[in-house]
């Protein structure tokens, strides 16, 4: 937080010298409208796909000889996101105060769908190490949902001219930003003998959506297609980090033996608080309008 009110001041101090040397006569439209659109690339926690932060507790629980039970359950209370690049937008209103400085209200998102290709094969390393599962293959999981991360955000902004059409722009923007985290199942894992079935479902799934404080930096390029249309090209880094408070794991099992049949159905809330640094790179193209 601190490092955020440092750069914003040093932003500002900025403006407000290149207010005073080049603006004294300046002539432009204060409150200008628009849109951008564009690539956003998973960061941090949110784009890793390690093994050892699996959102699911068993996915955690290794296989190993020399401790007692043959397993060292870990249940970790880190989170990764295995999300994949996706899309993003904002839409944005911005009011110049003096000179180049401005603020700026924009409201955007990013959809990023889940790697579960990744996850996949996280998951099987893991089944594969225990000698229970040996011969037995590892379920295939499949996702609920993409990704939806909202961003809701205000701050100070610069618009620094650059020639007679070109503009330097920059921001720092603060506010909320939301989110949640794929349910994923298991399918059906079916084994079988003589006399006897097996099957077993698993379905996974956190506290229903999360919002916490984040932060963004963005700077770029307007160039002036028309006296009051403006075309953008900007790179911008959003930052976050999210606490599911919980997670719900939802378990059937079904046994048949001899030709009789029972099913069991149990669910099980862990309280147990799982974090993940969210960052989002965004690379977009944009139009603005000046009122």
């Amino acid at each position: 937080m601190k490092k955020i009110i440092l750069i914003s001041t040093a932003f500002i101090a900025v403006g407000m010298t290149y207010t005073g040397n080049n603006f004294a006569n300046a002539q432009e439209s204060k409150l200008s409208f628009g849109f951008n659109a564009g690539a956003g690339i998973p960061m941090g926690d949110y784009a890793k796909h390690d093994s050892t932060a699996s959102p699911i507790a068993s996915s955690t629980v290794r296989y190993s000889a020399a401790h007692p039970t043959g397993y060292t359950a870990n249940d970790t209370t880190k989170l990764n996101g295995f999300a994949k690049t996706g899309f993003h937008f904002n839409v944005y209103g911005q009011y110049r105060i003096a000179g180049p400085i401005g603020i700026k209200l924009s409201i955007g998102g990013t959809m990023n769908s889940y790697d579960i290709s990744t996850y996949n094969s996280a998951y099987a390393k893991i089944w594969g190490e225990s000698p229970s599962n040996t011969g037995v293959p590892a379920p295939t999981w499949t996702s609920s949902k993409n990704y939806y991360i909202g961003e809701y955000l205000i701050g100070p902004c610069l618009r620094l001219p650059a020639g007679a059409k070109l503009k330097i722009e920059a921001q720092v923007l603060v506010g909320l930003v939301t989110g949640s985290y794929p349910s994923l199942n298991s399918g059906t894992l079916s084994v079988s003998g003589p006399g006897y079935s097996d099957s077993y479902t698993e379905t996974y799934s956190t506290v229903s959506s999360v919002s916490a404080f984040g932060y963004n930096f963005s700077a770029g390029f307007e160039y002036k297609v028309a006296p009051l249309i403006g075309l953008h090209l900007n790179a911008g880094y959003t930052g976050s980090s999210f606490s599911y408070a919980n997670y719900t794991v939802a378990q059937t099992t079904s046994q048949t033996l001899f030709g009789v049949t029972s099913t069991n159905s149990s669910t099980s809330t862990y309280n147990v608080a799982k974090t993940m640094s969210m960052g989002i790179l965004a690379i977009t193209l944009g139009l603005s309008v000046d009122l």
